[in-house]
């Protein structure tokens, strides 16, 4: 695990292709508006990591979570949680857990982690990678949800107690 701020990073390697998506259980569907740009800017910042393409997580997030929803609830304690997958490419996945008032308070993305890595290598990885963001804040309720959302997107998951790991090791990262 490396700290270099206040926002984790839980990032896992699959050890399969995605699971074709389960349906999760539905408590209490409601009407809930996607994450502002201003939310998903203010919760992750300019920072990049390349999932679905190389570019700002915040860029790649409103990509991901602008798409078909597969899954909404309200959660124990009033956060909403979201899940949905990216418009013309479904093998791509996000998802977040936000207060009433629209603040991200977690989120996912699955994607193959797609940069340019020059001439004649594939852009994209064969398997999908998870990540689940949080921050001191997030409620043990919304780690679990976003983990669980993530291994079961995944197949061939191995869900550990302090972190996701599906068949290969999480790299654990505090981000500023």
């Amino acid at each position: 695990m490396m700290k270099v701020g206040r926002k984790v990073l839980f990032a896992c390697c699959a050890g399969g292709m995605l699971a074709t998506t389960p349906p999760m259980a539905r408590t209490t569907i409601m009407s809930t508006r996607p994450p502002s740009k201003q939310s998903i800017r203010a919760f992750f910042g300019e920072r990049r990591q390349p999932i679905y393409f190389d570019d700002t997580l915040a860029r790649q997030f409103a990509l991901g979570i602008s798409g078909g929803i597969e899954d909404k609830r309200r959660l124990p304690g009033g956060d909403h949680f979201v899940a949905t997958c990216r418009p013309h490419n479904c093998e791509d996945k996000a998802a977040v857990v936000q207060t009433r008032d629209g603040r991200i308070v977690g989120a996912g993305m699955i994607g193959f982690r797609c940069r340019n890595r020059g001439a004649g290598v594939p852009p994209c990885d064969e398997r999908p990678s998870a990540f689940v963001f949080v921050t001191r804040a997030t409620t043990a309720r919304a780690r679990s949800v976003l983990r669980a959302w993530a291994s079961a997107r995944l197949s061939d998951p191995m869900v550990e107690t302090d972190r996701v790991t599906l068949s290969c090791e999480a790299a654990v990262v505090e981000l500023n």
